[in-house]
């Protein structure tokens, strides 16, 4: 009895230690997905402020077009009444630099929004292969814990089924031995019965004489 104990006492012992385990293979994987949402989060927030600035960028060229174009309107008028040719050149020139770089500005928000546009979807394949990388070493290492659980298991059924085994061989070889025993005390009795048998015999044979 006190061995069955120890035994089961053991077997719970492995089992509370297989559950911690396993425990704390989830909080790792819980964590890792909690470190993935967060540098998500700050991908989203770094594309929004981009994507602010470039606007922001943009309204303020629009601004500078249209305070310069309400300028030049007015000088227009100006050099209408006046006539002066060089206020003109200089209103015309005054307008292409402003539609220049508002194309300049225009250029610049497309190619900084395609560099964020590969930004993020290289961002997101880092991401997913990680992800991905991450889901296999936990399968992996749940399958080989899983193993390991259903190898221990079976190496205690053997143990027990041998352990089983053992007792029943005990148990036929002392039933062997009982009738191996009686039958020698039986052979025992059946050789004092021919004996005093004999000597009766014997002793009658004697007295008739």
């Amino acid at each position: 009895m006190e061995l069955k104990a120890r035994k089961e006492a053991a077997l719970e012992r492995r089992r509370i230690q297989d559950k911690q385990h396993l425990d704390s293979v989830a909080q790792e994987a819980k964590r890792v997905q909690e470190l993935e949402e967060k540098r998500a989060r700050q991908i989203a927030a770094r594309e929004a402020t981009r994507d602010q600035r470039n606007q922001e960028y943009v309204q303020k060229i629009l601004d500078q077009k249209t305070a310069a174009a309400s300028r030049a309107k007015e000088k227009a008028k100006q050099l209408s009444s006046t006539r002066d040719k060089n206020r003109d050149d200089q209103a015309e020139k005054r307008r292409q630099r402003m539609e220049e770089e508002l194309r300049l500005a225009d250029l610049a928000r497309r190619r900084e929004n395609a560099i964020a546009e590969r930004e993020q979807k290289r961002d997101q394949g880092e991401l997913a292969k990680v992800k991905e990388w991450k889901e296999q070493q936990d399968k992996k290492h749940l399958e080989l814990e899983a193993a390991k659980m259903q190898k221990r298991l079976q190496e205690k059924e053997q143990a027990q089924r041998q352990q089983e085994e053992s007792a029943e061989k005990t148990k036929q070889w002392q039933a062997l031995e009982a009738k191996r025993v009686q039958s020698q005390d039986q052979k025992e009795t059946d050789r004092s019965k021919r004996e005093q048998q004999r000597r009766e015999v014997m002793a009658g044979k004697s007295g008739y004489n």
